[in-house]
Order: C-alpha cells, then sequence, then structure tokens
C-alpha cells in the first residue's frame, strides 16, 4: 500500500482562538455530513456510498450476491445489501431522489452535492463566521484532504475559504466522545473571551453539523447525564459556557431503516433537505429552501430592493446519479463509471482479505490504497 507523502503533515496544527469579532460559528463534521455512509459492525469503519463501491455492490448483486447460492461471506452480503439499500433510499423532503445522488465520485471522499450545500450554509451565516473543523480529519495525517476540501468550498464560496479552527485533538470513539469534544471546545472558548472581557459582548451562535459516529440521539449519554435528544444535546453544550450570551443548535445528519430481508441500516445520511431546512431556519427564519434540476438545493431569502432574491452559488454540474432502471440486477449495467476504491478511514471497506470488503483502522493514512469487494 502506498504511503502518505511527508508533505501531507506539512500543515500547522488547527488552533482553537476563534476572534471576539465572529458572532456565529459552524463546526463541520465531513463523514456522515459532506458523504453518505453506513455504520456496519461494531468496531468497524463505516462503508462509504461512493461510485466505486456502488459498481461493485451492483456487480456482485448482478453475480448474484443476495441469492440462495452466494459464494460471498455473510459481512460481504451485507455491504452489499446496505450499498444497494442506500442506493435506492428516497431522501426525506426531496421526492423522488435517493441517497444515490448524494454519492461521492472516488477517489474523492467527499460529495461535491453536499459541499455545495455547506458553502450555502456558510454564506447564509454572514460575514462574521467561523468555521471549526469537528471531523476526526483535524488529525495531522488528513492534511491533504483538508487542502482539498478547502479548496473546493472556496470554489463554491467564490471566495478563499479555510477551517478556523478545530476542536481539542482528543481521542474518540463514539458520540459521547464527541459531544465532549464540542463542549471542551465551547468551554475554553467562553474562558478565552472571559479573559478578554468579552463574554457578553457579542451574541454568539453555534451551528453543529453532525452525525454523532452515525448513531441514534438515545445512544448519547455522556458524563452521567441522561442526554437521549438533540435538545438535551444542544442544553447540555450550552451548559457548558453559562457565562456567554450563547445559542445552539444541531443539525443530526442521521437515518435509519430495516431493509426488507431484516437488516438494520443506519446512515450518516449527508445534509439532505431536511438538514437544510434546520440550519438555514436557526440561521436566518426568512431563508427558504428550493430545488433546481434534480438535485441541486439553492437558499434563497428576501431582500429589501427585491421581492426575492438567490442568493449566488458558484456555479457547479455534476452527473445525474438517480438510478435509472427497473429493477436491481440490471443496475449494475447502468451503473456509474468506476474507479479504484480508494480505502481511507472513516468510510471503507474492511478487511484485507479477498473474500471480505476491505477497510483500514482508524489511525490508518489517508492515502493508503486497497482492493474492493471480492467473492470467493
Amino acid at each position: 500500500m502506498s504511503r502518505t507523502p511527508s508533505s501531507d503533515a506539512a500543515r500547522p496544527s488547527f488552533g482553537t482562538e476563534v476572534p471576539d469579532s465572529v458572532d456565529t460559528i459552524v463546526l463541520v463534521d465531513v463523514d456522515g455530513v459532506l458523504n453518505v455512509g453506513a455504520r456496519e459492525d461494531k468496531g468497524t469503519a463505516p462503508l462509504l456510498l461512493n461510485t466505486a463501491n456502488c459498481e461493485h455492490a451492483f456487480r456482485l448483486l448482478r453475480d448474484g450476491a443476495l441469492g440462495p447460492n452466494s459464494t460471498c461471506d455473510l459481512n460481504t452480503r451485507r455491504s452489499v445489501e446496505r450499498l444497494v439499500s442506500m442506493w435506492y433510499r428516497k431522501l426525506p423532503e426531496e421526492g423522488a431522489k435517493t441517497y444515490g445522488g448524494l454519492m461521492c465520485q472516488a477517489p474523492s471522499m467527499f460529495s461535491p452535492v453536499l459541499v455545495d450545500r455547506l458553502a450555502q450554509i456558510l454564506r447564509l451565516a454572514g460575514g462574521r463566521r467561523a468555521a471549526v473543523l469537528s471531523s476526526s480529519w483535524r488529525k495531522p495525517s488528513y492534511a491533504k484532504r483538508v487542502k482539498e476540501l478547502e479548496a473546493a468550498i472556496s470554489a463554491r464560496l467564490g471566495e478563499e475559504f479555510a477551517f478556523a479552527a478545530a476542536t481539542p485533538g482528543d481521542d474518540e470513539h463514539c458520540a459521547a466522545d464527541r459531544l465532549r469534544c464540542i463542549g471542551s471546545f465551547i468551554e475554553a472558548l467562553a474562558d478565552s473571551r472571559a479573559r478578554r472581557g468579552a463574554a457578553r459582548s457579542t451574541p454568539l451562535r453555534i451551528l453543529i453539523l453532525e452525525d454523532f459516529f452515525i448513531s441514534a440521539p438515545e445512544d448519547w449519554a455522556t458524563f452521567g447525564c441522561p442526554i437521549d435528544s438533540v435538545r438535551a444535546a444542544e442544553a447540555f453544550l450550552r451548559g457548558r459556557a453559562p457565562d456567554l450570551d450563547l445559542s445552539v443548535k444541531i443539525v443530526h445528519t442521521y437515518d435509519a431503516w430495516t431493509t426488507p430481508s431484516g437488516l438494520r441500516v443506519s446512515v450518516g445520511s449527508g445534509l439532505t433537505a431536511r438538514a437544510m431546512r434546520q440550519a438555514t431556519e436557526y440561521l436566518d427564519p426568512r431563508a427558504r429552501c428550493s430545488f433546481i434540476g434534480r438535485q441541486m438545493l439553492k437558499v434563497c431569502m428576501p431582500s429589501k430592493t427585491a421581492p426575492t432574491a438567490e442568493l449566488p452559488l458558484a456555479e457547479h454540474r455534476h452527473a445525474d446519479t438517480s438510478p435509472a432502471w427497473g429493477d436491481q440486477h440490471s443496475a449494475a449495467h447502468a451503473g456509474p463509471r468506476l474507479w479504484h476504491l480508494l480505502a481511507t478511514w472513516p468510510w471503507l471497506l474492511i478487511g484485507s482479505s479477498p473474500s471480505s470488503p476491505c477497510r483500514t483502522p482508524e489511525n490508518a493514512n489517508a492515502d493508503d490504497m486497497a482492493t474492493p469487494l471480492h467473492c470467493k
């Protein structure tokens, strides 16, 4: 496997300071927010919805991977079923559109559609905003990917963009750990502003875009607190900075369902229309979301000089990835063009044997390569 180039770690570590002039902080998770992936067995990395994985899944489906005479192992069959189920799953509040339209174009680890949507949130947050990275991507080994993501956001914003800071680089393994890190960031921010006498000089909004390790709210309990809802988590985080004039909004990018065979599918769902509506209503209740074309979502808001005005968008075109066939077995012939499967934490096909999905552990280098799914 190739190793991450030494220049990948050349970027200095993120700071934790946010200027006192900032009135809106957007905390951004990447996996499950700017891409879509499914949680599999405990202790394994999630499964990325991208062109390479979907093509492989539909090829195995065509070859009978889910049939009674399948030669694939159980883990591979489950991966295929989850990928196919995600591909066909309709998006909440988006009509007939499916998660297939939000997948990444391999080898990229973020969806161009979802990056477009994040750019609109950042634009709506105003000129006194700061974007803070709360993702595992804040680790030094992901510096190259962060630069690629910042460049993509810059192109869609039409201006230079960089993350202003990151949450503490503590080890995280579950939603409680992520809540703890975000809480520590908010507490440090409050302490810093208090030392400068700015604790209440500027009302502060914090918008958190998170899938919390692809988990439901009832799994979020931390510090012995009974956190079992988004509202309870917001109150917990506000409590970390009681002296700040602070509001907190969590947009939980999570979805779950059960397939006809009884397989549970839990996904980090990305910035769906439902998530976008929650974010825009928090930032500006006047804002409205509307669709342009098949998957493009625009945020519009009233203008003082015209009845309505659309927030400007950097031009972006992408392939139509919605399924256009009548049955799953013929889907393999109409699926997307392929790249090699890029196995990079945290959305990967796990295992190294040719009979199982290929994955890398959490601490793997960002550019490590692995082979796609195979049957025996």
